[in-house]
């Protein structure tokens, strides 16, 4: 157990003991771990918990400072965690088709509900890179070098452009031309996963 909770059960904990601290704080990480997209139900749940460890008079005013910041810093962390998971899972939808062809940027695009963020206007240019998600999320940690606060792959990949042809179009009538090109990726990384296909270097059609 950290020094910081230790120092927080020695000093407030009176009734509950070091031992019923120990199984409550198993069920918080249980329940932050496995329902992490329910962050405000957490944090509200792990905090009523703080309060009876910490204070053996059930006092609000009287949980110490240090009380408090183990039970919002995790809960921080897994808001963090969540966002970047639920980013990646979007770039995955967006960009990765390993079966991907020219002519079907009009069917994956429909399917996929691929549109302008938050509104259902036809997006102008989307990419999709032809490869399995494991290699792609492999630019993020080792096949790939700093560009700036983006991140560049070290090999080209074979990529799938699909430009818009009828701008004014609302989604699900967008239609597009597709291109098949082989490019160097340009992507943003969070903590090694990536959130965003910025852009591609080198030219060849193939």
């Amino acid at each position: 157990m950290p020094s910081c909770v230790n120092s927080c059960v020695n000093n407030f904990v009176s009734v509950a003991g070091k031992t019923k601290c120990k199984i409550m704080q198993f069920l918080l990480f249980f329940f932050s771990r496995y329902i992490g997209r329910k962050i405000i139900i957490i944090l509200l749940f792990r905090s009523f918990a703080s309060i009876f460890i910490c204070s053996s008079k059930f006092e609000m005013m009287k949980i110490p400072f240090l009380c408090l910041l183990l039970v919002i810093l995790p809960a921080t962390v897994i808001s963090q965690d969540a966002s970047i998971k639920a980013r990646y899972k979007k770039f995955i939808t967006q960009h990765i088709d390993r079966q991907m062809t020219a002519k079907g940027c009009d069917n994956v695009l429909r399917k996929r509900k691929i549109t302008k963020t938050d509104s259902n206007e036809c997006k102008e240019t989307n990419t999709f890179i032809l490869a399995e998600t494991k290699k792609v999320r492999s630019i993020c940690l080792h096949e790939g070098q700093p560009y700036g606060n983006k991140t560049k792959s070290l090999k080209p990949f074979h990529i799938i452009v699909c430009n818009i042809q009828n701008v004014k179009a609302r989604y699900p009538k967008c239609r597009y031309r597709g291109k098949s090109l082989k490019k160097r990726v340009i992507i943003k990384c969070e903590k090694g996963f990536p959130v965003h296909y910025d852009g591609d270097i080198g030219h060849c059609e193939t």
